[in-house]
């Protein structure tokens, strides 16, 4: 699934991110708030050049932040980046307060199609492009603002 180039390497270290991806698609939506549930730095340093730069993306190590914290609130996408012991009720959880775009990002052979709780959910086994989470990361075209 990697496109040439531009590979990410989540999981197992950074490489350089001399690039960024952002899409000029962009201009006139509004500012959208982007939860991680992870504790990697790493993934959320490419995460935040992967967003807007007038998204926030906010980064809660595990799942009791999350209930306590109230995340969930206003937030545009949520993505998922837990152990496989872990994931499950991390769903449970999401999908009670949450039903926006979720991205669950999993390791290599993972069985991806049984994580897919609803129609919301994209599932990223690693590696990952950068196209293919920034797609993710998108959700849904909106229709034009009226004339």
């Amino acid at each position: 699934m990697a496109a040439a180039g531009r590979h990410l390497a989540c999981g197992g270290g950074a490489g350089p991110w001399a690039w960024q991806a952002r899409s000029p698609e962009r201009a006139g939506r509004p500012r959208r708030r982007v939860l991680l549930l992870s504790d990697s730095a790493g993934l959320a340093a490419v995460l935040s050049r992967l967003l807007d730069p007038a998204d926030r993306l906010s980064r809660l190590g595990s799942l009791r932040e999350l209930v306590e914290a109230r995340g969930l609130d206003g937030a545009a996408a949520v993505v998922l980046d837990l152990t496989p012991g872990a994931r499950p009720a991390a769903l449970v959880q999401v999908r009670r307060h949450y039903l926006g775009p979720l991205i669950v990002l999993t390791a290599r052979g993972e069985d991806g199609p049984a994580l897919l709780p609803d129609d919301a959910c994209t599932v990223l086994a690693r590696p990952f492009s950068a196209e293919a989470l920034t797609a993710a990361l998108a959700g849904p075209r909106l229709p034009p603002p009226p004339a």
